[in-house]
């Protein structure tokens, strides 16, 4: 008995007539050009949009072979890569759509958008058909399909649950019985509430134009099977605005960063000797790191070096950083993101390591910070990370404005880095007094709470 997923699913869910009928409208709108349509699959699709421009992105392997087979006469049009990371020029593509909740397999999410913003030309067009996580019949189906012999017949079920392992992710269990035995497989996969599909798509440079609830065109509702989400290119910067303070924050950094190595050096700045030698203890294979607060990139090009061949994620709020991080070419991807707004990641548990350096004193919610942090950490990753440190002798406030750089920085005790922490399962390993750097406006030594943590579920 065939144990393919590939195979299986090109048997199972054939039935595509109303989500052509209704692509195919989209494509209508999105004028000359090029279509594309990324995790493709199989090619369920590909019979039905006749007389289209259309190229097809697809990861899997199994998935292409089969699709090949389905249509032979298309070998010029697969295209054999990732979504987050497309190869295809900028600005080359006049419209996208991703059936099939396939935006909820498209992981990263948040890169992924990036990349259709990137490829889409400035008048292009995006629908995104995504699976409402508020639809009870999505939990549960059932059906039977029968081949030209009574030995082809076979019984598919397919249900999707909820998983305790983020907020938005679910699991797909697809089984399989036929005369020969049976066979199932485990699909996970991210279910986004509409209004959380709206912000992310906002954040990545796109504006809703209108949105359905089912391919027959209906109106959307809370109990609607789908959101078919239709949406226009817009500018790069389309999220919300920064505020006045991280406006101060991003012009300091992105000032400095064409030169942030000599001033990190005038500074003494002593996290790269302490992560060295913090890594000599941690054994990973090609780990995946997520680094917040990547300035420039040197603490990633550290970890680069060290385990070879890691998968690195760098996030800050200067885009004058970014560019100097891509410099590197070490980092598989990059964001301009402030982090005051959260983790810009829906998905649960996809990092290794997570690193925070000289940036948990900007952030003023720090609890909001912290708990995407710990959702995206693997259950046996670790958190490293410093905290300003509040000096109890001394005194004074815990949030400080230095009028000359006219932003806030937010200070801890011991105890308040422990209590953080606790409060989202994240137990801590090690933590450490040093003397991180010394100011450049005052010369002045500013002590950081170095620490490891790591996820604990036993934690309340």
């Amino acid at each position: 008995m065939e144990n393919n997923y590939a195979y299986w699913r090109n048997l199972c869910f054939k039935d595509v007539a109303n989500d052509a009928a209704y692509i195919e409208k989209f494509c209508d709108n999105c004028g000359e050009g090029v279509i594309l349509e990324p995790g493709s699959g199989t090619g369920r699709l590909a019979s039905h949009l006749k007389n289209r421009k259309i190229k097809f992105l697809e990861l899997s392997g199994e998935m292409v072979e089969i699709f090949l087979k389905n249509h032979p006469d298309k070998k010029d049009d697969i295209i054999a890569g990732s979504a987050d990371n497309a190869p295809l020029p900028d600005n080359s593509v006049s419209g996208i759509y991703v059936p099939f909740n396939g935006i909820g397999e498209l992981t990263p999410i948040v890169f992924t958008l990036k990349e259709f913003h990137r490829v889409l030309k400035d008048d292009g067009k995006l629908l995104i058909c995504a699976a409402n996580p508020d639809f009870p019949m999505l939990r549960a189906g059932i059906g039977v399909m029968a081949g030209s012999t009574i030995n082809d017949i076979f019984q598919f079920d397919g249900r999707t649950f909820k998983t305790p392992f983020g907020r938005y992710s679910w699991q797909t269990m697809l089984s399989i019985r036929t005369l020969a035995g049976e066979v199932s497989f485990s699909i996970n996969q991210y279910l986004i509430p509409r209004e959380k599909l709206e912000q992310i798509c906002g954040d990545a440079g796109f504006k809703v134009d209108s949105v359905h609830g089912n391919y027959d065109g209906s109106a959307w509702s809370q109990r609607s099977q789908w959101t078919l989400l239709s949406l226009s290119k817009a500018g790069e910067n389309s999220g919300p605005a920064l505020d006045a303070h991280v406006q101060k924050l991003t012009s300091t950094y992105d000032t400095v960063a064409p030169s942030y190595d000599t001033f990190a050096e005038k500074g003494t700045y002593a996290i790269p000797v302490w992560l060295k030698a913090k890594l000599q203890d941690i054994k990973l294979i090609k780990p995946a790191i997520l680094d917040l607060g990547c300035a420039n990139g040197s603490l990633g090009a550290i970890a680069s070096r060290h385990f070879g061949g890691c998968s690195l994620i760098g996030v800050d709020v200067s885009p004058g950083m970014i560019t100097e991080l891509k410099k590197l070419a070490v980092y598989k991807n990059s964001m301009v993101w402030d982090l005051n707004r959260g983790v810009p990641f829906i998905e649960s548990e996809l990092f290794d390591l997570v690193f925070a350096f000289g940036v948990l004193e900007f952030v003023k919610n720090i609890d909001l910070t912290l708990g995407g942090i710990a959702e995206t950490l693997k259950p046996t990753g670790s958190l490293l990370c410093s905290f300003e440190c509040f000096d109890e002798v001394k005194g004074g406030a815990k949030v400080i404005t230095d009028p000359r750089i006219g932003f806030p920085r937010h200070l801890y005790t011991e105890e308040d880095v422990k209590a953080i922490l606790h409060r989202h399962k994240l137990e801590v390993v090690s933590c450490e007094r040093i003397t991180a750097y010394k100011s450049p406006s005052t010369g002045a030594e500013v002590d950081y709470f170095i620490v490891q943590a790591k996820r604990d579920r036993n934690l309340g």
